[in-house]
């Protein structure tokens, strides 16, 4: 075993991203998401036929579109979305034409109850407005799909008030098995994607453009509080990233973090794609100056800021990934940013916490070209640093091979008064492989 870790983890930070895994296996309990995965058409069919409930939940919350979704069953997933659809008429033509409602169309940003049972109908019945009296803007309401095999879909408004609210929520959490017709969250343990964000992960654009169409929000955050762009941008895909910026622009705000901070800019720079990051970047900034009133100076500065309070030592330089390496970011900086913008540049990358972090992170990855792009532009600043950069190595156990080839090279070339703390440090690394070498010696000779 060595003190230099040969094989070794970035010290980039990266959090973790699952795409929900919908195989067939998962299911084989669950007729309808099993014929949804396997993409059994005829089943699925057949299923709807009898009047299946379409919006039941498994596992994490997914639904059998959920699943046909993301397995790329397009003929079922056609079908699924056309029952949704057929049901938020119902709910529609229900609104109008019994409660008169003239408004804007809010039950499709609902999650709406589905009642499927004699006797779950009855419960809502019994606790809505049965005759249509209300005055839907004047109440906190919930409605209810009653959708039975064999009759005509109906639905019930609840007016919810201090005398009925704990009725109401007894029946809601009754029903809560059966799933609910909404085009967002189908689930209540908060592990569920959201339909169009799943839709955009997988870049079916066909069917992000007919659920957008059909009431889906384009903001509409999934599980992890990602947005449908977050998740174009983390698959860097430049067709789904344009289709959301100029044919939904008005109804996003690019600027949304997630759970952990992260943005659609935070992604692109991370997958490391020079044409996705411009173009987000640009996207980005003429967002903050429409909408923050903030000058371009000012927007491309906050464009860059990373605030979690439980990260605070993480800043957006350190997400860069060791996938990198020299790539087309260098050259974009160099042409675009540093370029038209080398002051505010400067002024983002000197800050001690984030510098460094991006520094030791650089010199660890052998990202040499990037190294000489940094002492181009900053040799002062990183002089400054210097000595907190070679204290991080030195609190670590392991250090990758590389870090004492040509990255520290060029170090010392450009810091010629760091000469000894390298030497110090590679002592060290020398020093502790020999009591490595010694401590197995003396293992082995146990079993002689």
């Amino acid at each position: 075993m060595s003190f230099v870790d040969r094989a070794s983890t970035p010290l980039t930070t990266q959090f973790y991203h699952c795409t929900p895994q919908y195989g067939p296996d998962r299911y084989r309990a669950d007729t309808l998401h099993y014929a949804a995965a396997e993409g059994n058409v005829e089943a699925v069919h057949e299923l709807l036929a009898k009047g299946v409930n379409v919006y039941r939940t498994v596992r994490d919350g997914e639904t059998a579109l959920h699943v046909a979704i993301a397995n790329g069953q397009r003929e079922i997933y056609d079908a699924l979305v056309g029952v949704y659809e057929r049901d938020f008429g119902v709910v529609e033509r229900s609104l109008r034409e019994k409660y008169g409602w003239s408004g804007d169309r809010f039950w499709l940003k609902e999650r709406i109850a589905v009642a499927t049972t004699e006797e779950q109908c009855e419960r809502a019945v019994g606790l809505g407005d049965s005759a249509g009296l209300a005055k839907l803007e004047e109440f906190e309401v919930r409605m209810v799909l009653l959708k039975i095999v064999g009759e005509t879909p109906r639905v019930v408004v609840l007016g919810v008030g201090d005398a009925n609210r704990k009725s109401v929520d007894s029946l809601l959490g009754y029903l809560s098995p059966n799933g609910f017709l909404t085009w967002g969250s189908s689930e209540v343990n908060g592990k569920c994607w959201s339909l169009l964000e799943l839709a955009a992960s997988c870049g079916d654009v066909q069917l992000v453009r007919r659920l957008i169409a059909s009431g889906a929000d384009p903001a509409q955050r999934g599980s992890a509080m990602n947005t449908p762009l977050m998740e174009a941008c983390r698959k860097n895909n430049m067709t789904m990233i344009k289709l959301f910026f100029e044919d939904y622009g008005d109804q996003l705000d690019p600027t949304a973090t997630n759970r952990v901070g992260e943005s659609a800019l935070t992604f692109v720079l991370q997958y490391g794609d020079a044409e996705s990051f411009g173009y987000v970047l640009n996207k980005v900034i003429a967002y903050r100056k429409c909408n923050y009133h903030e000058s371009d100076s000012e927007a491309f500065n906050n464009c860059f800021r990373y605030d979690n309070p439980s990260w605070p030592e993480v800043s957006i330089w350190s997400m860069v990934g060791d996938h990198l390496k020299t790539a087309d970011l260098v050259p974009y900086l160099e042409r675009e940013l540093y370029g038209s913008r080398g002051e505010q540049c400067r002024m983002l990358f000197e800050n001690e916490k984030g510098a460094v972090i991006t520094v030791a992170s650089v010199l660890s990855h052998e990202n040499n070209d990037v190294l000489r792009f940094l002492f181009e532009h900053h040799l002062e600043y990183i002089r400054s640093i210097a000595d907190m950069v070679m204290d991080s190595f030195f609190e670590e156990d392991l250090l990758p091979e590389k870090l004492f080839d040509e990255p520290l090279h060029i170090w010392v070339e450009h810091l010629p008064e760091m000469e000894s703390r390298v030497t110090e440090l590679e002592d060290k690394v020398a020093e502790r492989e020999l009591e490595m070498m010694q401590e197995d010696w003396n293992f082995n000779q146990q079993f002689m």
